[in-house]
């Protein structure tokens, strides 16, 4: 697995898009399904770290699920140390 998907921050903007598509109700399949990917599985490789997610993806997961991007932004800024190991 690369590094930068096992990174604590890395793990930590996938957290806040788990717990943000689990608040609204969806599965992995029905945010999917509302971006278009005709092969499933594409969400549950993000989320236990066998893909990346870069920053449109995260974007358009964020408008799949109903959520601010701002706000998950946010989310995702305030979860992260103040200084980034990368």
């Amino acid at each position: 697995m690369r590094k930068w998907v096992s990174s604590p921050e890395y793990r930590a903007a996938v957290e806040v898009v788990v717990t943000a598509r689990k608040a609204q109700g969806l599965t992995q399949r029905e945010v999917e399904s509302r971006l278009g990917k005709t092969h499933h599985g594409w969400l549950a490789k993000i989320e236990v770290g066998e893909r990346g997610m870069n920053v449109i993806d995260l974007i358009a997961i964020a408008s799949a699920i109903g959520v601010d991007e701002r706000q998950l932004f946010d989310k995702l800024l305030r979860s992260l140390p103040a200084k980034l190991d990368v």
